[in-house]
């Protein structure tokens, strides 16, 4: 089943030898000897140990959120090695998420194959910004499909974010803190009992900070942190058998964001910029680390999140009946330079705009004897409407005027049109898009104890999506996109005009060929046996499936849609043909799994075979959007965590994966050619971009006491990922990650806490992804790693 097994083994065991885990317990002393504590999930949907859940998951507990500083998702990185994010954009809080390296979304059409549930409640469409959730529990993140126990199809893996419900007894913490970039952190919350029944909490904080990012004289850094938040719980339990949980919350960003780098400026295309500002309008290609911006405006994101969920509990004898109710919204408003140049080349202005409602119920075993179970169903309905516009700049007309070596005058003289008209500053192409998305499903999962020490789990989901997408463009006033090129064809080279169009006339969706409709439905299946070698080591085999139904991006229209488009007359002038829509994406995993614990230690180790056909692919030629399907991605691998504590005073931990990925089957997708039409793309048999081979998360904790009766602690984490391609789409250009981390801090008896905290210390250096510069042929941008960041806070616990 796996390719060089002898050797993964080799690494994993040659690895578990030098340290130790990520899941990391407290350590507490007992007498003469010290004790680790258990660590409990529910990954399973039922509270175990983590040594009892036969599930491949990394949990990161609060402890480990706290000491180590992390702020938000994207730091979540340095402790789960199989976890990766990297921006999907240019907003704030638009990122990607990826488990063994498997991973995609990111844009409003798309689905993360990463499921991301906070208290039981999917979030689809945003980056959730940890640091803004107060009392963390902890956090899980779940390899591979997890169908049969979200109910939301997680096609890749999922991750579960769970806080601390009010408590009755009164609890209050506030937290201050500083750091370079004049970073100011102000956060608390406080709980308590209203009455016997009813307990509450209430928690706010704001994070700001100024852009590491040099903008141009004038103008303001880039990638600061404007952000405030409030959130709201009450807890109703009038009796034991019942509880009702209420979370209401709200976020605003106001950031300027994001920094782009230049890794490859396109040649010619630089030099005709340059020459036409009579400066250096362009970064050059070397500096991606230099921190520096020469956008010619102040880019905005401005997102608006906020949401209500109830959550019911009641037990009956032999079962507890579970509700999940919520509505979201997301409003986000962003504009920016989207040439990333000093020229006044264009902006663009969108207003993403998110509503979801969601319900699911589960009805879970409570009764002893050798049957447990899961049975439950939910459904959801997402609303998304996006108004946009691209503005042409001062600077486009003279821009495509040299490009072209100063033809413009000539072809609005050959095409009757007035001087001036091609390329006018202040044309403005204004487009709306919509998706509407009904989903359903039924999913249930059953475990038989055989005997003692082996058990068997079953499970399966029937889910249901119908999607009704549309995009239309307004008004599209570009009048050298109105020209038939091809037929016009001046000097011979009108294929090569047409594609000049820098907002070309696009056909508009639903039309007579294309209805905008999709409705996709799969049944998943989850199969594993779990034997208990003895009290302190479990073994499991498994077998999975998953599935995410089709993904919609508004753009060129289906390549084998041509015929029938062209047959019916509706295709517009100088039409091209791409992908906007892409098939469902199906994946499968075969795993087996270890996982032991020990007086002062713990190993786990999962090998896996994942794959996932017609596998959901994004991507930009400098004008629009592509989804296209691989015909096959698998990835075959090890993923490890070990933990060990020598004393109650030290705690190594280790945590890595070992990846062998493939592109098996990639026949079917399309590239842009240079006249801006397509051609077929064969990427089979090859290594996709973007997945490291080998990750490593290393810590060291070492905690003491004072002989005032303070606790503390010094903290150090390293996390190195092999060098690997940052995008399928640019061969040759990679990335190595080595990244380290500390923190110290002091716990005093009267409740007053100091911490220093030290993020990417050796401030290492690496590209987050890639894409096509937008009308700059060759051109290659992409976002540099946050550099060294470090603070210290101030908190009071009452």
């Amino acid at each position: 089943m796996l390719k060089n097994t002898t050797y993964l083994f080799k690494q994993t065991f040659i690895a578990s030898a030098i340290a130790a885990s990520l899941s990391a317990p407290s350590v507490y002393a007992q007498g003469e000897t010290f004790v680790m504590e258990e660590v409990l999930v529910t990954a399973s949907k039922r509270e175990k140990t983590l040594q009892e859940t036969p599930i491949a998951v990394f949990v990161t507990s609060a402890e480990t959120i706290e000491r180590a500083n992390i702020l938000d998702t994207a730091d979540l990185t340095s402790v789960v090695p199989t976890l990766r994010i990297t921006p999907a954009g240019t907003r704030s809080a638009s990122v990607r998420y990826s488990i063994r390296g498997l991973g995609n979304g990111g844009s409003n059409g798309t689905e993360p194959s990463v499921g991301v549930f906070i208290d039981g409640v999917y979030r689809a469409r945003s980056g959730s910004i940890i640091g803004d959730l107060p009392r963390l529990q902890r956090i899980e993140v779940l390899s591979g499909p997890q169908s049969t126990l979200f109910g939301k199809n997680a096609s890749a893996g999922a991750i579960s974010i769970i806080t601390m419900p009010p408590s009755q007894e009164f609890e209050a913490k506030v937290e201050a803190g500083i750091g370079n970039y004049n970073q100011q952190i102000l956060k608390g919350y406080v709980t308590g009992g209203i009455t016997d029944d009813i307990a509450m909490s209430f928690s706010a904080g704001t994070n700001q900070r100024d852009g590491y990012s040099e903008g141009r004289y004038g103008f303001s850094d880039l990638n600061d942190r404007d952000r405030w938040n409030v959130r709201s719980q009450l807890l109703y339990t009038p009796t034991e058998d019942f509880s009702l949980r209420i979370i209401a919350d709200y976020s605003e960003i106001d950031e300027v964001c994001c920094t782009v780098a230049n890794v490859i400026n396109g040649a010619g295309v630089t030099a005709v910029i340059n020459g036409l500002a009579g400066e250096q309008a362009v970064l050059d290609a070397g500096g991606s680390f230099d921190y520096k911006s020469l956008l010619d405006f102040d880019p905005t994101n401005a997102i608006e999140d906020g949401g209500i969920s109830f959550h019911a509990d009641i037990d009956f004898e032999d079962f507890t009946l579970s509700s999940i109710t919520a509505y979201r919204f997301n409003e986000i408003t962003t504009t920016g330079d989207i040439d990333f140049t000093a020229l006044d080349i264009a902006s663009s202005f969108s207003t993403p705009d998110v509503k979801t409602f969601s319900q699911e119920i589960r009805l879970t075993s409570t009764s002893d004897g050798p049957v447990s179970w899961i049975l439950g169903g939910s459904l959801s309905k997402e609303e998304i409407s996006t108004y946009g516009y691209t503005l042409y700049g001062d600077d486009l007309r003279p821009f495509v005027n040299s490009l072209i070596g100063g033809l413009l005058p000539t072809l609005e003289l050959i095409t009757g049109t007035p001087s001036g008209a091609f390329y006018a500053a202040g044309t403005k192409t204004i487009a709306e898009a919509g998706l509407d998305t009904d989903s359903y499903s039924i999913f249930g999962t059953m475990d038989y104890s055989i005997n003692d020490k082996l058990t068997a789990t079953l499970g399966l989901n029937y889910t249901k999506d119908d999607r009704e997408s549309s995009a239309e463009q307004i008004d599209n006033p570009d009048l050298f996109g109105q020209v038939d090129w091809r037929t016009l064809n001046p000097f011979g080279a009108g294929a090569t005009l047409a594609g000049l169009a820098f907002r070309p006339q696009a056909l508009s969706y639903p039309n007579e060929v294309e209805d905008g409709k999709s409705s996709d439905d799969d049944v998943t299946w989850l199969a594993r046996l779990n034997y208990e070698l003895n009290d302190n080591v479990n073994v499991y085999v498994s077998a999975a499936t998953g599935f995410k139904s089709s993904a919609w991006e508004g753009g060129k229209p289906n390549v084998e849609d041509q015929a029938a488009i062209e047959a019916a007359g509706i295709d517009v002038v100088n039409q091209t043909y791409g992908s906007r829509k892409s098939d469902p994406e199906y994946s499968t995993v075969y795993e087996i799994g270890i996982k032991s614990s020990f007086n002062n230690g713990s190993v786990n180790i999962a090998i896996f075979d994942q794959s996932i056909e017609d596998f959901q692919t994004r991507g930009f030629d400098g004008v629009n959007f592509i989804n296209l399907n691989a015909g096959e991605i698998s990835v075959q691998g090890v993923e490890f965590d070990i933990l060990y504590a020598p004393s109650a005073n030290w705690l190594f931990t280790m945590a890595g994966t070992y990846l062998d990925p493939e592109y098996v089957d990639y026949k079917e997708g399309v590239r842009t050619t240079d006249d801006f039409g397509t051609e077929p793309y064969d990427r089979s048999g090859t290594r996709p971009g973007g997945i490291h081979s080998l990750a490593l998360s290393t810590a060291i904790t070492y905690s003491f006491m004072l002989d005032n009766g303070a606790n503390g602690y010094v903290r150090g984490d390293y996390l190195h990922e092999s060098d690997t391609e940052i995008s399928d789409s640019f061969p040759g250009l990679s990335r190595e990650v080595g990244t380290f981390n500390a923190s110290a801090g002091l716990l005093f008896d009267n409740g007053v806490g100091v911490k220093i905290w030290g993020r990417n210390l050796n401030n290492d250096e690496y590209l987050q992804g890639g894409f096509s510069g937008v009308a700059q042929r060759g051109t290659v941008n992409s976002w540099p790693n946050q550099p060294r960041t470090y603070g210290a806070t101030v908190s009071y616990e009452f």
